[in-house]
């Protein structure tokens, strides 16, 4: 039986829709009602119905207003309007919004089944998608992952082929962009905190550049992936999007996007840095971060670069200070430490000028030592899954980075990362086992908010995609 949300502000009018037709005949059950905008918004995201049935004049949140919000809830909903007023302009922003039907009032008995049966079949076609499932197989390079891929994409109605072309985007910094719920052949996947990817058929012709140009104007940062006739070609396509998306921070919004990039220039600045950091030579260091620094102005190098731009830099203060624990792991990190790549690249710079003068702590208690060194590993044990880093244990406990390091090594044996990992690694174990949540969330609640390199964390460490074991443990 496929769930039916009412939405109406008079108690009259629900009783009289679900008087008006045989639901079970036509497959459907209703599970809710609802009589105001932000009871039905909740409602969806409590029931997760298939199909709401939804007055357009309502006080506060109109109908319009909630197919909206609750769009952004859940893309894969159906919507039916209902009203006491033929008017066309309401109907035609109905169905602009993603509303397949648009019934009056008083309930016609016909006019409803064919509702349902319309609405059925456009949900029998379609089956749901587990999207970490598709993240892991996205991993799997093989011909028997692409394979498998391909079918689980077909049984869930999106056939990417040469017949069936997708526009391939990724968005990140807000809630989910909204689709069209009425049409059938569209992808969404939450590939991190506040990052969605989507694959939107282009039928017909033009239409998923008309979702493109609107997603641009929707207050997230969008990046283009391309379009794909090849199922196979998907994770690059959602790579790719995924830097263009971060132009934001490489470039800015002011930046004109750049049809062909010369990278020979921006190549040679980045090995540059890589040879000067090997050699340990600071003047080429900073002669590097500078040309590196213009590239990024340029449109040149993307939010990839930056972060191992960031990394080895970091990882050469480290080598001078004698710690490993300065690195970040995903590119939404580097965003929330700087507002852009130039900032993030002035900021290094200052903090090499530091490092060379900085001087080694001369004095070091044992028991001085031993007392501080155990109130920071509880407070990593307890909250392990946050964001946390040698950084902000440093800040928060006003103890020298590079030190509190060297206790971590010294006192377990181990470096920060490492103990860090296997702590939120046998969290997300004990989730995957007895938590009916989705691998994205088990994911979250660890402590990670890029999907792919939690799975890969993840194999790394049980040596099977997190997929596996539950399947496996459950």
């Amino acid at each position: 039986m496929h769930k039916v949300l009412l939405v109406d502000d008079e108690e009259f009018v629900v009783k009289s829709l679900k008087a008006s037709v045989d639901w079970q005949a036509c497959g459907f059950e209703i599970v809710g009602e609802a009589y105001n905008g932000d009871d039905a918004v909740r409602a969806v995201q409590q029931l997760k119905p298939d199909l709401v049935f939804t007055d357009i004049r309502m006080p506060g949140m109109n109908g319009l207003e909630f197919i909206k919000k609750a769009k952004a809830v859940d893309a894969s909903t159906l919507f039916i309007i209902v009203s006491g007023y033929a008017e066309f302009a309401f109907a035609q922003k109905a169905l602009n919004v993603g509303a397949i039907g648009y019934c009056l009032k008083p309930f016609d008995e016909l006019e409803i089944s064919g509702f349902l049966h319309k609405a059925a079949a456009m949900l029998d076609q379609t089956r749901p998608i587990d999207e970490g499932e598709i993240l892991d197989l996205l991993e799997d390079a093989t011909n028997q992952g692409v394979d498998k891929l391909r079918y689980r994409l077909e049984q869930a109605g999106i056939r990417i082929g040469q017949q069936e072309r997708y526009r391939v985007a990724v968005s990140v910094g807000q809630e989910r962009l909204a689709l069209n719920p009425g049409t059938l052949g569209e992808l969404i996947l939450r590939i991190g905190y506040r990052k969605y990817a989507y694959c939107i058929a282009d039928h017909p012709p033009g239409r998923a550049d008309e979702w493109y140009t609107h997603a641009q104007m929707s207050g997230s940062a969008v990046g283009d992936g391309g379009v794909i006739g090849d199922v196979a070609r998907l994770k690059g396509a959602i790579e790719r999007a995924e830097l263009d998306a971060y132009r934001y921070f490489t470039v800015g919004n002011y930046a004109e996007r750049l049809e062909s990039e010369n990278t020979e220039a921006p190549d040679k600045a980045l090995t540059r840095l890589v040879g000067a950091i090997a050699n340990q030579d600071v003047p080429a260091i900073f002669a590097a971060l500078n040309g590196i620094e213009r590239h990024f102005s340029q449109g040149l190098l993307n939010i990839r670069h930056a972060l191992t731009v960031y990394n080895d830099t970091i990882v050469f203060l480290n080598r001078i200070g004698e710690s490993e624990e300065s690195l970040l792991l995903s590119y939404d990190k580097l965003t929330v430490l700087f507002s852009d790549a130039g900032h993030m690249v002035r900021q290094l710079k200052q903090a090499l000028s530091e490092s060379l003068n900085r001087s080694k702590l001369s004095l070091k208690p044992e028991d001085i030592k031993n007392r501080t060194f155990t109130s920071i590993l509880h407070f990593v044990n307890e909250n392990f899954c946050q964001d946390l880093s040698i950084q902000s244990l440093s800040r928060s406990f006003n103890i020298n980075a590079n030190y509190i390091s060297q206790m971590f090594k010294r006192e377990t044996g181990r470096t920060f990362t490492e103990h860090l990992t296997q702590l939120r690694m046998e969290y997300a174990c004990q989730l995957l086992r007895t938590a009916d949540t989705s691998i994205q969330e088990v994911a979250e609640k660890a402590g990670y908010h890029d999907y792919f390199y939690f799975s890969r964390q993840f194999k790394r460490y049980t040596g099977i995609p997190p997929s596996t074991y539950r399947a496996e443990h459950q």
